[in-house]
């Protein structure tokens, strides 16, 4: 979410320091330890991102390639065209309002599951899975309107 290397560091190093500080106040009741430290970490990148009005992710207009999705090592065209595929989805995450583009990434690129997200960012799982849903119809538009489609970042992404 911070877009380098040494920030990213710097936030794990915080994490860990805000859940040590923080520890008498973790409640195993409440949620699992991973989503707990999952909040710390997020809310450390939001505060740093709203300090530093950098409240986009532009990985791709700052020339640095976007989190890979799985790869299932296809032949060279194919591998060619999945990258470009993930190169224009993720053009498309960047335009999501940011609450939008927030659940797409925890869900899909950091595989959090949509209960923990919940958790997380202190809503109902309802409101995750509305948002997940708004996010896809959005992306969906979006992708259609550069002239792809879903069923053609499937069909690459899928084939083997």
């Amino acid at each position: 979410m911070l877009r380098q290397a040494d920030l990213a560091e710097d936030a794990v190093q915080e994490t860990f320091l805000r859940a040590y500080k923080a520890r008498h106040r973790f409640d195993p009741n409440r949620a699992a330890f991973g989503t707990w430290l999952y909040q710390i970490a997020l809310n450390y990148c939001r505060s740093y991102l709203r300090r530093k009005r950098l409240l986009t992710i532009p990985w791709l207009s700052d020339g640095i390639d976007s989190p890979p999705l799985p790869d299932s090592r296809p032949g060279p065209e194919r591998h060619t065209l999945r990258r470009e595929y993930q190169q224009v989805l993720w053009q498309a995450v960047q335009k999501l309002s940011e609450t939008l583009r927030e659940v797409v990434i925890l869900h899909y690129y950091m595989e959090i599951p949509a209960v923990e997200i919940a958790q997380m960012l202190d809503c109902p799982e309802g409101t995750i899975y509305s948002r997940l849903y708004n996010a896809r119809r959005r992306l969906n538009q979006l992708l259609t309107e550069n002239g792809l489609y879903a069923a053609d970042l499937f069909e690459v992404q899928n084939a083997h």
